[in-house]
């Protein structure tokens, strides 16, 4: 027979252990996930989330500020923030961890600090603006055309993000059809890890790009796109370095910020050729690109065809007009050479010695038999022979005497 604990038995002394072990305040740092107050009581109710670089969640608790303390920290809090406090702030609570065998672990917030303030945070990016402006780079990206037809693009995002799930749902449109090649870079967006993470994803895109330039002459990527999508909202504050966004600007290959928020922005959005709200959008657009050159295309192979049919319409009918002008021409011929041979046939009958002598006259051949045509070869002949209409008659001379 098992000898069981009763379930308070246990659970009694595992508070005893952690009230043994955790007895004074803390201060963590997490995101707030969700926050309510009780309109009655006036308590705040906190759910706390710690994500990774990819924005996946990797701890979860809630807490609860109670109403004698939340009269004097959520104004303070709200104060530093510049807003009402919310979802997607990532802030450091001092906590103090309570245990009830009833109601479970919970944890009373005593005092909650933003981990980056919106005053603070605004003068930081004021600052890398005027280090930008003084090196004058700001236009860099600006300045670089993104090419009328895409074939290769390079992805810096946090491995497994969902931001580039999103990207890669959208794409498959047109990944799926292979018409643009894609090579993702892994980096952590989040954390301090992110400034150099980033910039080294960056610098490993220009380092592959400047080796394919070398070997070919053109360019690896197309295009590079930033994106992230999900995650805290003041987790783009990590984004915000000026490492991040020189190496951005440096970079010689159109650069897309698609981080994933529609309200909030961050540097890498101002300073670079395009940006996005969202992963999705940037895909959308990439998608609009492919159909334009797609339709620019077919319009080229109509527009070819339906030149082609009418040069080969207009070539037929040159050759139907010649064809009928040959075809006149060589009637006209025919019919010319037709009247020359009968002007010819008339001729050689008007000329025919027969026709001659039917119309009375004779003629006169020498012994020889042949055509007697001068008055020598008259004179010389023994006998004549005389052709007429009506015979031949041989005739012998013997006096031949010229008239005057």
């Amino acid at each position: 027979m098992i000898n069981a604990l009763p379930l308070s038995v246990l659970l009694k002394h595992l508070k005893s252990v952690i009230e043994y072990n955790i007895n004074d305040f803390f201060w963590v740092r997490a995101e707030i996930s969700n926050v309510k107050v009780q309109n009655i009581s006036k308590h705040y109710y906190f759910e706390m989330i710690e994500r990774d670089g990819s924005g996946k969640s990797i701890a979860k608790m809630n807490g609860t500020c109670w109403k004698n303390k939340a009269e004097s920290v959520i104004p303070k809090l709200e104060n530093k923030i510049g807003k009402k406090i919310s979802a997607g702030i990532i802030c450091d609570f001092k906590i103090m961890v309570n245990y009830d065998i009833a109601y479970g672990l919970s944890l009373n917030i005593t005092d909650i600090i933003p981990a980056f303030t919106v005053g603070e945070h605004e003068k930081k990016k004021e600052k890398i603006r005027e280090k930008i402006s003084v090196l004058k780079i700001q236009n860099k990206q600006k300045d670089l055309i993104v090419p009328e037809i895409l074939t290769s693009i390079a992805i810096i995002a946090p491995a497994s993000a969902a931001g580039f799930g999103d990207f890669i749902s959208e794409a498959k449109k047109w990944h799926n059809n292979e018409y643009i090649k894609m090579k993702s870079y892994s980096a952590i967006f989040e954390g301090e890890q992110a400034n150099k993470s980033i910039s080294d994803a960056i610098n490993n895109v220009f380092q592959d790009n400047e080796s394919y330039k070398k070997e070919t002459g053109y360019d690896l990527y197309d295009i590079v796109i930033i994106l992230r999508g999900g995650g805290a909202k003041s987790s783009l504050a990590y984004l915000d370095e000026f490492e991040i966004v020189s190496n951005v600007l440096n970079l010689p290959i159109p650069v897309w910020s698609a981080i994933g928020h529609e309200e909030d922005s961050v540097l890498i959005d101002e300073y670079s050729n395009d940006f996005f709200h969202t992963p999705s959008k940037a895909a959308s657009e990439i998608w609009n690109i492919i159909k334009k050159e797609r339709d620019f295309f077919n319009d080229r192979i109509n527009n070819i065809k339906k030149q082609s049919e009418i040069r080969t319409l207009r070539v037929l009918n040159e050759i139907s007009t010649i064809r009928e002008k040959i075809k006149i021409k060589s009637l006209n011929k025919v019919d010319t050479s037709l009247k020359n041979i009968q002007y010819i046939k008339e001729k050689i009958k008007l000329s025919d010695p027969f026709l001659i002598l039917n119309n009375g006259y004779n003629v006169l051949y020498d012994e020889n038999n042949l055509l007697i045509k001068s008055e020598s070869q008259l004179l010389s002949s023994s006998f004549v022979i005389l052709k007429t209409s009506y015979g031949e008659y041989k005739i012998n001379i013997n006096e031949i005497v010229k008239r005057s």
